[in-house]
């Protein structure tokens, strides 16, 4: 373990602390006692527990569903993959609105009906903010399906598929059957740090939950959160012990998931068609941003028209959207930056010491929930003398932003030749030239895909953005979360300019990739040089 994971791991051993000290008001066993009733006696606490787990652990199966028919369909076809990482750009925030915007009762799914006679008034129910989280779910199988199957791509292209798919011919099974049975378990059990990331997201997420998410039960970290920002102290310290609480289910989870994987036929995943697949991914997605382009265009809107009365933004409202746009853009561009020079330096350490794979430590930033992490960060700000700010953000963003650049770059990272490290030695070169002048410019394409991923994942957060700057630091997300049920406009702008911002970086990162030494076969991975 090099010395920047010994930091991190003390770092996140303080941060569970923290949290204890704020959960016992200062080591006390009756503080204790004290924020276990409070938290005991808070509404459909268990209801709203309950609510998350199954949608959570639900979304995580029916995305491993609808990925192993993706990843069947697009192994053979590379060209088809920065479409996923486009769908994987776009924050969950912004679709969770837009599918809000699209079928709630208000919506303009009811509008076209009520315009094309097939209704007469907008029905009386509930969705996407339903009791049973059926919105939330949506939302989940969309990003995680296109989170998987990026990730078993790759592992996918390394079975032998020829032979796999002889021997299932053999045994009179279809092409479908023989990748259900032979191929997609061993991809499956080296899914584990994906499922994990997937599923403690799915349970503890709480951008998508406060969007899309019912009022009663509300989701747990919902709950949570509105304990953590009351005034009351003894709310606060109730809100500290549920996340630790959190935290030891997530511990559970990890271990089931663990067990779960060795055996993948426990999983009883079906098989998906592709058009089906395709369906319940892009179907939503499609629909969420033209609601989001509907509505960010709407000067009134009735509810027995089809279309709305179009208008563009007034003056105050771009000057406001272009102000939040630069903050996010800035405070992305500033993470990004930090977060691949990091993740670079960290992966020319684990090669120097022959140590090619991401260590665990970089994967529990991200297998742990969000929410408990935060608080407890923002805790020790505070007891270390600062107060929330821009800084904190920064931080927090770079927690979560580094693991996903090192899983960016690590696969064209430890993929090089070691006798290249010593051709670089033999020439004089020291590590930080070699790195300057070698593995800077021979993985420029990594590196610009890496800060796109960085970025959009920065643009994306909400919980570090809202408890480590205090609700000073406004951004995209923050908008867009502030005005989801109060001012569609609004909101539909946050969500319309939140979606735009990362795509257009990823187009410039993916033109870039595809420009990128476009005459000289060396520089885009292939070729060796002679010399006479």
């Amino acid at each position: 373990m090099i010395w920047v994971e010994r930091i991190l791991t003390g770092l996140l051993a303080l941060t569970v602390l923290g949290l204890a000290l704020e959960a016992s008001q200062g080591g006390k066993v009756s503080g204790l006692m004290a924020a276990w009733m409070r938290l005991a006696d808070t509404p459909a606490v268990f209801a709203s527990s309950w609510l998350a787990l199954t949608v959570g652990l639900l979304a995580c199966w029916l995305s491993l569903i609808a990925a192993s028919a993706l990843t069947r369909w697009l192994v053979d076809r590379p060209s088809a993959q920065p479409l996923l990482s486009v769908i994987l750009a776009l924050p969950h925030a912004a679709l969770a609105l837009g599918l809000l915007l699209f079928f709630d009762a208000g919506g303009v799914a009811v509008r076209w009906a009520m315009a094309l006679g097939l209704i007469d008034a907008p029905p009386d129910y509930l969705f996407p903010r339903d009791s049973l989280g059926l919105g939330t779910l949506i939302i989940l199988l969309i990003k995680e399906t296109a989170f998987f199957t990026l990730m078993a791509l790759p592992l996918a292209r390394q079975l032998p598929r020829q032979s796999i798919q002889t021997m299932g011919a053999q045994c009179g099974w279809s092409r479908a059957s023989t990748w259900q049975r032979l191929a997609w378990p061993q991809i499956l059990m080296k899914l584990k740090p994906a499922v994990l990331i997937v599923v403690v997201f799915g349970v503890t997420n709480l951008e998508v939950a406060l969007v899309l998410g019912p009022d009663q039960p509300q989701f747990i970290a919902v709950r949570l959160a509105a304990l953590l920002s009351d005034a009351d102290p003894l709310a606060r310290a109730a809100s500290a012990l549920g996340l630790l609480l959190l935290l030891i289910v997530t511990a559970g989870l990890w271990g089931l998931i663990g067990v779960l994987l060795k055996r993948p036929r426990f999983w009883m995943v079906p098989i998906m068609p592709r058009k089906g697949a395709l369906l319940v991914t892009l179907a939503p997605l499609i629909l969420s941003v033209v609601a989001l382009v509907i509505w960010s265009l709407a000067l009134r809107y009735p509810m027995t028209a089809a279309w709305p009365i179009w208008q563009v933004p007034a003056g105050y409202q771009w000057h406001a959207l272009v102000r939040l746009v630069g903050q996010t853009a800035w405070l992305g561009g500033v993470v990004s930056l930090l977060s691949v020079a990091s993740a670079i330096l960290v992966l020319e350490r684990l090669m120097r010491h022959s140590k090619p794979h991401v260590t665990w430590v970089w994967w529990a930033l991200l297998w742990l929930p969000q929410l408990p992490l935060t608080a407890g960060l923002l805790y020790l700000w505070v007891v270390l003398g600062f107060s929330p700010n821009w800084w904190a953000v920064v931080l927090g963003h770079w927690l979560i932003a580094t693991p996903y650049a090192l899983i960016t770059l690590s696969e064209a990272w430890f993929d090089r030749d070691r006798r290249l490290d010593s051709l670089a030695r033999q020439c004089g070169l020291s590590a930080g030239a070699a790195l300057w002048h070698l593995w800077i410019p021979r993985h420029a394409g990594s590196i610009a895909v890496a800060l796109a991923v960085s970025f959009s994942v920065s643009v994306a957060l909400y919980t570090q953005t809202w408890l480590l700057g205090g609700g000073r630091v406004e951004t995209l997300a923050l908008e867009l979360v502030s005005f989801a049920t109060a001012d569609r406009r609004a909101a539909a702008l946050s969500g319309l300019a939140m979606t735009l911002l990362p795509l257009t970086v990823f187009a410039m990162a993916l033109a870039f990739v595809a420009n990128r030494g476009r005459n000289r076969l060396g520089l885009r991975g292939g070729g060796y040089a002679q010399v006479y």
